[in-house]
């Protein structure tokens, strides 16, 4: 379980692995602008649909973050730069 202060990049204690039973691993990725312009495609096809929960405009990143710390949200946060 991640606490306040852990990242996806440390590794898990020994004893948080035991206690819930589970094993770890780490997964590396890296953004491809081929990969993304593939992903875009199946995103404006309709094959994949991505859930938004919310469109702030950046001025609310800070509610952005509140709302997303809530473990409320369904979908994406998505911040608006442009007007």
């Amino acid at each position: 379980m991640l606490r306040e202060g852990d990242t996806t990049l440390e590794e898990p204690s020994e004893e948080e692995l035991a206690r819930y039973g589970v094993r770890a691993g780490h997964v590396l990725a890296r953004g491809d602008a081929g990969q993304l312009r593939q992903i875009a495609g199946l995103i404006d096809s309709g094959y994949v649909m991505p859930i938004v929960e919310a469109v702030l405009h950046l001025s609310k990143a800070g509610r952005a973050h509140e709302m997303s710390q809530t473990g409320d949200v369904r979908g994406k946060i998505v911040l608006r730069v442009k007007a």
